[in-house]
Order: structure tokens, then sequence, then C-alpha cells
């Protein structure tokens, strides 16, 4: 186990070019889980952020709405979940 701040650079290192976080949250329970989100260029860098994410063995789960992934917009939210 890592200290949050640790995990939430980790996650934020594999950002693709363009990709801006404007609002982090953390919150413990039984899984932590890491909420961020953010504006990227395309949904080609949010699926390759989304990616990197997945196959990442520090997070258990990853999950980016559907509509993030699809829509014409550039905003996006990711939640992280693990035993970090």
């Amino acid at each position: 186990s890592t200290s949050p701040m640790n995990t939430i650079m980790h996650a934020l290192s594999l950002r693709p070019k363009g990709t801006t976080i404007f609002h982090i949250s953390y919150q413990t329970g039984k899984q932590n889980t890491i909420f961020f989100s953010g504006t990227t260029q395309t949904r080609e860098a949010l699926s390759t952020f989304r990616n990197s994410l997945q196959n990442d063995p520090a997070f258990k789960n990853v999950s980016v709405p559907v509509e993030d992934l699809v829509g014409n917009n550039s905003t996006f939210s990711v939640t992280l979940t693990g035993n970090f």
C-alpha cells in the first residue's frame, strides 16, 4: 500500500499530452477511491488514459462514464478504486 498522494501522482503521470485534471478527490472506506475530472483534447487521448490506468496493477477498478468516451464534449471523469 502506498500513500494516497503517491497514488494520485502516479495516476496523473499516466495522462496523455493535452489532458488536464481540474478536480481531484480522495475517499477512504472499504475500498479507497480517487476521483478525477478534467478535459482532454480528443476522445482517443481519454481512451489512452483509461487504458493506461486499467493496465496498471495499482488500480483495482477504473471507471469512465460511457458518455465521456463517446460524447462530443471534452470534459470527463475517472473513478479509481484500490488498496492504496
